[in-house]
């Protein structure tokens, strides 16, 4: 396991594959775009994690080619190379870069929106097209719906002096901008699941939202991702950007237009990302392919002068911490394979299918992956991603009114599942000391540490709790017209 969003993505993916629709059975505060993708590859490949890997490779490749059509519009084919090449090795090294991460699956329908949109020439059909692939990317990562609003300008501003174009492209625009949303609504309402649509997928991220941290910490954080990561394609942006100010009256119009584009979906994707709430540094994967582009044009310009020597440094310099923490990674992979040592996840997935053969609930609060290797389901849907248990914004969403991080965790332990696998320090229920005392008395109470799999502690029910034990209740689906569940948002 690379990083654990990945492997809730791959849990819902899978229920969708067994007939469940997204947040009925297992849930998440991720659009339902991102899990269709997962289940797709699921369905074609089956139950191995090299398929979920490759599906995040093709994207960052068809990325790369879609950002070498729009620098070679631009600023040639040199340009173009030199940003699809960054493109890819600057996503791969960014945190998360090696897993398939919903930024990764989103920038496809982006770029080839924008390559589109920067390309041809402006007319319905290029309209609709644009709008279907940007209306594409918010089902996979909600704050790209800034995206949709861009388009739309540059769709309206090509066209200023023809009125009748101007309606035709944004009629032709709207159109597309809705086939996403109607076709994922569509499932819903046929069920009568509908509020469960909109409140996960519209009502928990917006409370969510409003965790944690605030626009400044978030736009810090940026910052100091972007200086550890991305170093050389931040200062090729720089450069870029002070060339392009230079040369901007020299510039034929639709240039610059479309240079335009490029900075307006830099300032909109960043502007996402600091006042949408808690920032994770695998965000910046969105905005990798922009700073690409325009690193591509000052990178070529050198290159054209024959500034050699400055690109060495420059890229030596930018990739030498990212470069050695991949390495390091890959090495010490690379060690424990030549041992013949499994990743942890495989080796607990080996433990409990020897032994838990009847596939008796568990309850994973780490290596949350192993629930699919092991073809069991979480507890309940609210630790499908496990942390979800201490966001209280969430848990009314997904567990019901008035539920609590220590409610929900009593009614968890209540359903004394025959292993409990933690870490020694579970720092999302560490970090809240009620929480965190009803599940060390439980432990202590009902279950005995029977195996420490290379730091993740493995707990077996005691054998005279279980006449105790009892399964899941049902998970509750309400009806059209229920009342619908408040969400309160509390910093989790």
């Amino acid at each position: 396991m690379i990083d654990w969003d990945e492997s809730t993505f791959i849990l819902v993916g899978q229920s969708l594959v067994d007939g469940h629709l997204p947040y009925v059975e297992l849930w998440d505060n991720k659009p339902p775009g991102a899990f269709v993708r997962f289940a797709l590859t699921i369905l074609v490949a089956g139950r191995h994690i090299i398929a979920i890997r490759l599906l995040g490779a093709a994207c960052v490749l068809a990325s790369a080619y879609l950002t070498f059509l729009i620098g070679r519009r631009l600023w040639g084919s040199r340009a173009g190379v030199l940003a699809a090449v960054m493109s890819v090795v600057f996503a791969s090294l960014a945190p998360g870069g090696q897993a398939t991460m919903t930024e990764t699956l989103a920038m496809v329908p982006v770029m080839a929106a924008l390559a589109i949109l920067i390309t041809c020439r402006h007319g319905a059909g290029t309209g609709f097209a644009a709008g279907l692939l940007l209306s594409l990317a918010t089902p996979v990562r909600t704050n790209l719906v800034c995206f949709l609003l861009v388009g739309i300008d540059l769709l309206i501003r090509s066209a200023t002096r023809d009125r009748a174009r101007v309606a035709r492209l944004v009629v032709s625009y709207a159109l597309g901008a809705l086939l996403p949303p109607v076709l994922v609504s569509a499932p819903y309402l046929v069920t009568g699941t509908w509020r469960i649509l909109v409140e996960s997928a519209i009502v928990a991220p917006l409370y969510y939202a409003d965790l944690e941290r605030g626009a400044g910490a978030a736009l810090g954080a940026l910052l100091a991702t972007l200086a550890q990561y991305h170093l050389a394609i931040v200062i090729g942006f720089l450069g870029g950007t002070v060339l392009t100010a230079r040369h901007w009256t020299t510039q034929a119009g639709p240039q610059r237009g479309q240079t335009l584009l490029l900075y307006a979906c830099v300032a909109a994707v960043t502007g996402s990302m600091i006042f949408g709430g808690p920032f994770y540094r695998h965000y910046v994967i969105q905005i990798v392919v922009f700073l690409a582009l325009i690193s591509g044009h000052f990178y070529s310009t050198l290159l054209r002068h024959r500034h050699v020597r400055p690109i060495i440094v420059l890229l030596a310099v930018g990739l030498a911490f990212p470069a050695w923490v991949l390495a390091a990674a890959y090495w010490d992979l690379g060690k424990k394979t030549l041992r013949g040592d499994k990743d942890v996840v495989y080796q607990l997935a080996d433990y409990l299918r020897t032994e838990n053969v009847r596939r008796e609930p568990i309850y994973l609060m780490d290596h949350h992956l192993v629930y699919w290797l092991t073809e069991t389901k979480p507890l309940s849907r609210v630790v499908t991603h496990p942390s979800n248990i201490v966001r209280e914004s969430v848990l009314e969403v997904a567990a019901g009114p008035g539920a609590t991080r220590e409610s929900e965790m009593a009614r968890l332990l209540e359903m004394h599942p025959l292993f409990i696998v933690k870490k020694a320090n579970t720092w999302y229920v560490d970090a809240h000391p009620e929480t965190k005392a009803i599940l060390e008395q439980a432990l202590g109470r009902d279950y005995e540490l029977v195996r420490n799999i290379r730091g993740a502690l493995v707990y077996k029910r005691k054998a005279d709790r279980l006449s105790e034990a009892r399964p899941a209740p049902p998970l509750e689906v309400r009806a059209p017209g229920a009342p619908p569940r408040s969400a309160r948002g509390q910093p989790g």
